[in-house]
This record gives structure tokens, sequence and C-alpha cells, in this order.
């Protein structure tokens, strides 16, 4: 399904979200431990935010998920 939709928006490569994801990679490597902290934290209020309302905050689950 990756493929699909990889595929069918064009190029993965310069987007917000793989953008986002190579920081988060890069700060990682340099500050593990705090940034696992602060990851480990911001996705358990994600995901909260999903177990609350579902259909509403569909996009918590989004972002908990491409965290992880």
């Amino acid at each position: 399904i990756e493929y699909i939709r990889r595929d069918m928006e064009g190029s993965d490569s310069d987007t917000r979200r793989r953008s986002s994801c190579e920081l988060v990679k890069s700060l990682t490597e340099k500050f593990p431990e705090k940034l696992t902290a602060l990851c480990s934290q911001y996705i358990n209020v994600l995901v909260q935010e999903y177990a609350s309302n579902p259909q509403g905050s569909w996009k918590s689950k989004d972002c908990a998920m491409y965290l992880i």
C-alpha cells in the first residue's frame, strides 16, 4: 500500500513528513535518551487523544504511528 501511495503522490523524499522523520532520526543519534523519552510522552498523548474520540482524532493516531 505504501508503494502505491508514494507512486500516486510522486517522490516522498521532499515532503514535510519525510523531512520531519529525518530530523527526528538525526536528533535520536545525538541525544538518544532525551529524544526517546520526549517522543514516548508525545506518542502517549496522541494515543490518548485518539482513544477519547476515534472519529474526530484520527490524525492523532496517524501522527503517533509515524513517530513509532
